[in-house]
């Protein structure tokens, strides 16, 4: 309701300046205007009164919208063939990722076996941040341009990721 009492204030502003430029024009001639000035005055008014209820209304993306519908197809769907090929394009992209994580998990137990255990390391001699005890300005994180933002050279995922990308060109 306020909008359409927004639109009629707006209507009645523009009605009002239109009578408003009519008698400034009159007082300009001297005179009453002649007949085709006055025609002109309310084709004038015609055309931005047209323009501002196609903006206003909308009614040009209405006709247009229902044009488009009318001439728009139905065509039945059949679920069940919509069904078995969701199914299948699932299936397909689960199958990729259990095959992904088989490899990973083989690759990650290779490792394992192949592990050193060195008793000369103490938990003391690995700096590793804990999160619970993080700080913004931790020490033991050292900005890196690479990365933009502090990393861990001692221990970090992309150490560990190196070193499992470099034991896989191996195979």
């Amino acid at each position: 309701m306020a909008t359409s009492g927004k639109q009629l204030r707006l209507v009645a502003t523009a009605i009002l300046c239109f009578l408003l430029a009519i008698f400034v024009q009159i007082n300009a001639y001297g005179a009453f205007p002649t007949r085709e000035v006055i025609s002109k005055w309310a084709e004038s008014f015609q055309e931005r009164l047209l323009v501002d209820l196609d903006k206003f209304t909308g009614i040009k993306n209405l006709e247009k919208t229902y044009d488009d519908l009318r001439r728009a197809k139905l065509h039945k769907v059949d679920g069940l063939a919509l069904v078995h090929r969701m199914s299948r394009d699932i299936t397909q992209s689960l199958e990729k990722k259990m095959e992904a994580l088989e490899n990973l998990v083989a690759h990650a137990e290779k490792e394992v076996k192949t592990y050193k255990y060195d008793n000369s390391i103490k938990l003391t001699d690995v700096n590793f941040v804990k999160l619970k005890e993080f700080e913004d300005d931790d020490r033991r994180l050292v900005y890196s341009e690479k990365f933009r933002k502090g990393v861990n050279y001692s221990y970090s995922v992309c150490t560990f990721l190196s070193k499992f990308l470099n034991n896989l060109q191996t195979f």
